[in-house]
């Protein structure tokens, strides 16, 4: 199963300030941080609004709905 799943899987390495995704993007993938941390943020007007951290080791991003899209923002 576990092979199975890495045929699935993308490796990124992103630089400090740069975003995995944004509001908008689609919410079909799903998260794992192997290393570092991200932060998840929601935009008020023009400024950003600390949500919460996501640390190493953490799965995250998932959506109820394959076709729903992200309301917020991960910042690495």
């Amino acid at each position: 199963m576990f092979a199975q799943l890495l045929l699935f899987t993308t490796y990124k390495q992103l630089s400090a300030g740069e975003f995995l995704y944004q509001s908008g993007d689609s919410g079909s993938d799903f998260y794992f941080v192997m290393t570092g941390t991200l932060e998840l943020l929601v935009k008020t007007g023009d400024d950003f609004k600390y949500s919460k951290g996501i640390d190493e080791s953490t799965f995250f991003g998932q959506k109820k709905f394959f076709n729903e899209s992200r309301g917020d923002y991960a910042r690495v």
